[in-house]
């Protein structure tokens, strides 16, 4: 984000434009993204949006303008630009079925688990084991306490769907079977019921309310002994200017199961707004902050 807003000057002054940035708290951006794309309003021209919760939607409502064309325009993208040197997760999360790039990657968060380094090492807790499935079955547990504490995925609705696929890939669940849902599989049933009991009998009082923010900040304050999310929350983790546990935190990829080892990830990446009459002339904005991960309008 800060590498955007540094270069927004001479990109004002190189196109003879005038930039509103705009930067809200994430709920709210969707909110009032689908509430003026729906009444395109023309108040939008370049946004960030996550793929992993929009792409398919804002697709099929028409609200992304391609941007192939753009980027093989030599007057409009930089020789410097690589398309090919995003990695092959980052241009297919972009990417549509009919081939058309929506966006380009601002970030690629991986999920993982964070743990502490030090007492988890000797003897690792139930949570941990549970979140395994079914092939810790039986294993040897301390009974788990108030501080050691295990926050799995997010809880608060519409940001569970995020996280759950880290568990029901290993259990060797899908959403989809042939076209159809797969909701009701054994698979899908045994991931659910790992997900609720990890939240039920281990979860923080309130896990249920518990957004990203909630989360993190639990396990920055040392109220938590395991989350799982996103790689990207290293950096706050690490901050001596927000956490508790700077130094002390230990990161490893999250557990296989019966299904197979998965890490799922969650692209956010920035766009054009369909239709605008210029939609050209913002495109050199985006190349400048393609590896930042904010949402802004």
């Amino acid at each position: 984000m800060d590498v955007l807003e540094k270069n927004i000057p001479e990109f004002e002054a190189l196109s003879g434009m005038k930039v509103k940035w705009e930067t809200l708290p994430e709920i709210q951006a969707r909110q009032k993204m689908t509430v003026e794309m729906t009444a395109n309003s023309g108040g939008i021209d370049a946004f960030f949006t996550s793929l992993h919760v929009e792409k398919k939607r804002f697709w099929k409502a028409g609200w992304y303008h391609p941007l192939n064309t753009f980027l093989q325009d030599a007057t409009l993208t930089s020789p410097d630009f690589d398309w090919n040197d995003f990695s092959p997760g980052a241009r297919a999360g972009v990417t549509q079925p009919d081939g058309s790039i929506s966006a380009l990657a601002a970030f690629i968060d991986a999920n993982v688990f964070f743990l502490p380094q030090g007492p988890l090492r000797a003897k690792e807790p139930r949570a941990a084991q549970d979140a395994r499935g079914p092939r810790a079955a039986g294993a040897e547990a301390p009974r788990a306490s108030r501080h050691l504490r295990h926050r799995p995925p997010r809880a608060q609705e519409r940001e569970r769907d995020p996280s759950y696929p880290s568990i029901l890939f290993p259990m060797g669940g899908t959403y989809l079977k042939d076209g159809k849902a797969a909701l009701d599989s054994k698979e899908q049933v045994a991931a659910i019921d790992l997900y609720s009991k990890l939240l039920r009998q281990y979860g923080p009082p309130g896990v249920v309310n518990f957004n990203w923010y909630e989360c993190s900040a639990s396990f920055m304050q040392g109220q938590v002994a395991i989350y799982m999310d996103g790689v990207n929350f290293a950096s706050q983790f690490e901050d001596p200017a927000k956490s508790k546990v700077v130094g002390k935190v230990g990161y490893a990829v999250l557990p296989s199961g019966p299904g197979g080892h998965f890490s799922p990830i969650y692209i956010t990446g920035m766009a054009v707004k369909r239709p605008e009459p210029e939609q050209g002339s913002v495109l050199p904005l985006l190349p400048v902050g393609h590896q930042q991960g904010e949402r802004g309008a």
